[in-house]
């Protein structure tokens, strides 16, 4: 890696308390890299405070090069940081609201002039994702709590990819519950985020998935990094990866 290209994300000697310790890793985008944490502890919790949904004891995170200071989540998200949560009916989206309103939340502006949505350009939009992702039924205006489990995580997905400056997706655990045809869609989207120049975090259900999407594999066990490997020089297998887990 060039060391004079600033990565776009990059987390130093992050501490939670009781959930991580002494975190440090960078992510290049110009790399198209992934960045996958294998383990179950202390990751999600590393990846809400790289969004701002909370708060961490000391380190700092950097984007661009640039340290942020009062990280919440309304800057991550204007610094073109997304996050996909495990719990999507609970964080990601809005049941009560149409699939259509969805898409736009967290980025209107593409659908709006000055503070004002135009219903028009939202719909425009969001059948547009419809159609690249292959949510069914066919239907923009449906409340999203009205769709199954896959077309609303295909929908909770397209709110951030609509960002046109998405620079971070962080992705946790994106194809709990889908079935292989809304697996394989929300797989190909990560990789178009990445050949779009945007880094990507995932947080894998199985060590076949990170083995399988990964450029690189971050492994954790107790809240601290036991394992990194770039896949490009390293072929580890899943048992390697267990090694450092347990």
């Amino acid at each position: 890696i060039d060391p004079s290209v600033a990565p776009v994300l990059e987390v130093s000697g992050l501490s939670l308390k009781g959930k991580y310790s002494n975190i440090s890793y960078a992510v290049f985008c110009l790399h198209k890299k992934t960045i996958v944490g294998t383990s179950g502890s202390g990751r999600e919790e590393l990846s809400r405070a790289i969004f701002g949904a909370e708060k961490f004891d000391s380190g700092s995170i950097a984007l661009n090069g640039t340290k942020v200071r009062g990280w919440r989540i309304p800057k991550a998200v204007s610094k073109g940081v997304g996050y996909v949560p495990s719990e999507r009916k609970v964080e990601g989206m809005v049941g009560g609201y149409s699939a259509a309103e969805n898409i736009v939340l967290t980025h209107p502006g593409k659908a709006a002039i000055g503070p004002i949505v135009l219903p028009w350009k939202r719909n425009k939009i969001a059948q547009e994702w419809f159609t690249t992702l292959d949510v069914r039924p066919n239907d923009i205006t449906l409340e999203l709590d009205r769709f199954s489990g896959g077309n609303q995580q295909k929908v909770v997905m397209a709110k951030w990819l609509n960002d046109p400056n998405l620079r971070v997706l962080v992705l946790d655990h994106p194809l709990r519950g889908l079935d292989p045809g809304a697996a394989e869609t929300v797989n190909e989207q990560i990789k178009k985020a990445c050949d779009n120049g945007a880094a990507v975090i995932l947080l894998a259900d199985t060590l076949e998935e990170a083995l399988e999407m990964g450029d690189e594999i971050l492994v954790m066990r107790d809240g601290a990094v036991t394992g990194h490997y770039d896949m490009n020089v390293d072929n580890p297998s899943t048992l390697d990866l267990l090694e450092r887990m347990v």
